[in-house]
């Protein structure tokens, strides 16, 4: 988990059912998953890990968490958002910055595993749907063109890799169809979707929402280095690799990708 994240939802879940609240507190406190982008002529090495085979999420929540004490399900929430706020700053926005195509492994590692956290909680009523969509929001501009103000810019990944790599675009075009960059950041923004449409009180299993500014920077970030925006089954490729759908979720939604 601290070089990829890989399985860190399940873990979560174990520790709290053989350890208890705390252990998972201290847990969410003290991991980071390992920032790499290949500086210094490095080459990254994806290590082994178990994969998940099961590409579904149940949504009804554990018994640990259905008996957990209201002021423990508040410093369980405010650990998982430190968590997944703590990755941002000192992987996602460094990773921006930076722009190193070796750093796109570990770029989407870390995407994948604070969403993946993030909606795992979510549909199991700890975490909010503003609390989801908030971050969603910031993920999307940083995997894509950037966000914020004229007074307060920060650069999205794939604009500042296309800066860097503009003698070759064929390279970064590639290594994006490889990795399957833009599939998962529009799955993502498809659960950022999800979540504002339930913002607006309709509840689980409305409608998503379209966010037509973020899906714009995805769509203009991918085609600035000639990439497709992603259809119906890539986006669904990319939830599956989230792991953040119910099989109900996959078939309500289907025609809404």
């Amino acid at each position: 988990m601290r070089e990829t994240g890989e399985g860190l939802a399940e873990f979560i879940d174990q520790v709290a059912r053989d350890r208890g609240i705390q252990a998972v507190i201290e847990c969410l406190q003290q991991l980071d998953i390992r920032f790499f982008d290949g500086e210094g002529g490095l080459r990254w090495k994806r290590p082994f890990s178990v994969q998940v085979r099961d590409p579904f999420r149940p949504d009804v929540p554990p018994d640990w968490l259905l008996h957990l004490p209201e002021g423990s399900k508040s410093e369980l929430r405010r650990a998982i958002l430190d968590f997944a706020d703590r990755h941002e700053s000192r992987c996602m926005r460094k990773h921006a910055r930076r722009g190193n195509l070796n750093g796109m492994t570990n770029f989407l590692d870390v995407l994948r595993s604070i969403v993946q956290v993030l909606w795992t909680y979510y549909r199991q009523e700890l975490i909010s749907a503003k609390d989801v969509l908030d971050r969603i929001k910031r993920y999307v501009g940083l995997a894509t063109v950037g966000i914020g103000f004229i007074d307060d810019l920060h650069p999205g990944y794939l604009a500042t890799m296309r800066d860097n790599l503009a003698g070759d675009k064929a390279l970064l075009r590639n290594r994006c169809t490889e990795e399957g960059f833009c599939e998962l950041v529009a799955a993502v923004l498809f659960l950022g979707q999800v979540a504002r449409s339930e913002i607006g009180g309709d509840g689980a299993g409305a409608p998503p929402t379209n966010l037509g500014v973020f899906r714009e920077k995805l769509a203009g970030a991918a085609s600035a280095v000639g990439l497709p925006l992603p259809g119906n089954q890539q986006t669904q490729d990319g939830l599956r690799a989230l792991r953040a759908l119910t099989e109900a979720d996959a078939a309500r939604w289907g025609k809404c990708l």
